[in-house]
């Protein structure tokens, strides 16, 4: 019998762009969280209180879900379940494919500083499902796309603890946007983020050693990319997809807007040989 501990799905305060070429992810259910799932610092979502532009949004919806067991620890594994349930407390069995998946599952933990996008397993009843082993101790929260059988977009978030010695690490802005992962050079633009103004992310990649363009690029749960952006004190939760929508690289562009100031961090996601690039940048919006 489920236990589930409520966490009511939250309209966040994010600005939300038209989702314009939108892209699913791959992985297995069972997860073992390691440094290859990039334990990094920042980056950010867009679905939540959405300005949904040809998307119809879903609305009076809860996510509840539970970890077994509670709390979790560090370096062994937990169980993550939970359910979306209308307002008549059903919950929903049917979702439709939303960039390869039928949920988008973001895990950080609360200072930012680690970051995982994984996708659970549904079962008849309605239960996503998933396993992870999470290295370190601290508050996670999550964050869980959908999209109903009706074609409604829909965020739900929670949280739960991984019991341990924490100690939060400090999130400081980026002095400069260019960072190095297994060798490929990634460098974000622009280098000054204002509120209200419509941004445009782009990432330029390259060979880290010859400063070589990367041009094979691959499609990542049917985009170029993804970008997942979330605020410091992570009520503002950014998931989006390339505008970039044909070729593959150099250049990724992306597409948003911030509606409050503050300090954010940006988790650029790309696929080259196989294998998902994760980039992170701290920034400050003025």
């Amino acid at each position: 019998m489920f236990n589930f501990q409520q966490n009511r799905l939250q309209t966040l305060t994010i600005t939300s762009l038209l989702i314009l070429s939108l892209a699913a992810c791959s992985q297995k259910a069972t997860k073992e969280v390691d440094k290859n799932d990039h334990p990094t610092e920042g980056m950010e979502h867009d679905h939540g209180q959405v300005e949904m532009k040809g998307h119809a949004h879903a609305e009076g919806y809860e996510l509840l879900g539970q970890i077994d067991p509670t709390p979790g620890q560090a370096g062994k594994k937990i169980h993550l379940s939970f359910q979306i349930k209308d307002q008549d407390g059903k919950a929903l069995t049917k979702f439709k494919l939303n960039h390869e998946k039928l949920a988008h599952l973001i895990i950080v933990r609360e200072d930012l500083a680690y970051f995982y996008h994984e996708h659970p397993e549904l079962s008849s009843d309605g239960t996503f499902n998933i396993d992870l082993t999470l290295p370190k101790a601290g508050k996670y929260l999550y964050y869980v796309d959908y999209t109903t059988e009706e074609g409604a977009e829909g965020l739900g978030r929670g949280s739960f603890e991984i019991a341990g010695d924490y100690k939060p690490l400090p999130l400081a802005v980026d002095k400069n946007f260019k960072k190095e992962v297994d060798g490929v050079k990634v460098i974000m633009k622009p280098d000054s983020f204002a509120m209200g103004e419509d941004i445009m992310p782009t990432f330029t990649l390259s060979d880290a050693k010859s400063g070589t363009p990367i041009k094979d690029l691959e499609p990542y749960l049917g985009a170029l990319g993804h970008g997942v952006i979330i605020s410091q004190d992570g009520q503002t939760y950014l998931h989006v997809h390339p505008m970039t929508e044909v070729g593959s690289g150099p250049d990724v562009m992306f597409h948003t807007k911030f509606s409050k100031p503050g300090i954010y961090k940006i988790w650029g996601q790309f696929k080259r040989e196989g294998k998902v690039l994760i980039a992170d940048y701290t920034i400050r919006v003025v």
